[in-house]
C-alpha cells in the first residue's frame, strides 16, 4: 500500500519473533529488493533457501528474484527444485515463472515446454496460455496460435493490450479486416498509452490525425 516504514517495522517484528521463518525472510528480501537494496535482499532469500531447501514456495521465490536480477540459469535451477516439492500447491506457477524467465534468455523452446507444463498443472494459467499463443505466432503456426488465443479470450473477460495486438496480427494472416478493426479500436480506446498501441501505429505509419478506419490497412504480421 506504499507505507514502507510501517511495512519494514512489521517485517522486523516478525523476524525478531521468528528469525528462521522462511516466509518472513522471503518477505524481507522482497521488501529490500523493492526499495533498491538488492545486495541485502539476496542475503535474506538465500537464508530462506538454506533453512528450507525442500520448500517449493521458498525455491520459487528465490528463482523469481534471480530472474529479476538477470541470473536466468540459476533461476531455472531453483524453479526446477520448486516443482520437486510434492507438497507445493503452486507447481503451475513455478513452471510459468520458469517459462517467463526462459524467454528472457531468450530460449523460446524451453519456455514453450514450461508453459505447456504449467497448463497441464493448471489449465487456467492464462499467462501461460497467452505466451504459448505468442510463441506459436512467432513460429508461423498461426492456427495453433489462434486456438490458444481463443482459449485465452474465453477465460479473460478483460483482455490486455498484448492479447489484442496478437489478435490483430493473427487476423491479418487471414485477411480478416473486421477483426483487425474491432481489436484496433479496443486497443486505442482501452490502452492508448501502451507499447502495443504504439507498435500498432508504427506498423501502419499512422499520424496523430489518423482515424480508426485506417486500422484496416497495411498491418504486417
Amino acid at each position: 500500500q506504499g507505507d514502507m516504514q510501517r511495512a519494514k517495522s512489521k517485517l522486523l517484528l516478525a523476524l525478531s519473533q521468528a528469525p528462521n521463518w522462511p516466509q518472513a525472510l522471503d518477505a524481507m528480501g522482497y521488501y529490500l529488493e523493492n526499495t533498491g537494496d538488492t545486495a541485502n535482499a539476496a542475503i535474506y532469500y538465500q537464508k530462506a533457501v538454506t533453512i528450507a531447501p525442500g520448500s517449493g514456495s521458498v525455491q520459487n521465490n528465490y528463482g523469481t528474484y534471480l530472474c529479476r536480477v538477470g541470473q536466468y540459469q540459476q533461476a531455472d535451477y531453483h524453479f526446477m527444485l520448486a516443482v520437486q516439492d510434492i507438497n507445493y500447491l503452486n507447481t503451475a506457477e513455478a513452471y510459468e515463472n520458469a517459462g517467463l524467465c526462459s524467454m528472457e534468455i531468450p530460449d523460446n523452446n524451453k519456455a514453450l515446454a514450461y508453459f505447456i507444463k504449467a497448463m497441464q498443472e493448471d489449465p487456467h494459467r492464462t499467462t501461460s496460455v497467452l505466451e504459448i499463443a505468442q510463441i506459436n505466432y512467432k513460429r508461423g503456426d498461426y492456427a495453433v496460435a489462434q486456438s490458444y488465443l481463443d482459449n485465452y479470450f474465453a477465460q479473460v473477460p478483460q483482455p490486455g493490450a498484448e492479447a489484442m495486438l496478437l489478435a490483430i496480427r493473427l487476423a491479418h494472416t487471414r485477411n480478416d479486416t473486421a477483426t483487425i478493426g474491432k481489436y484496433a479500436v479496443m486497443l486505442q480506446s482501452e490502452y492508448p498509452g501502451s507499447i502495443e498501441y504504439k507498435e500498432l501505429r508504427a506498423m501502419q505509419g499512422l499520424n496523430t490525425a489518423s482515424t480508426t478506419n485506417n486500422f484496416n490497412l497495411g498491418i504486417k504480421p
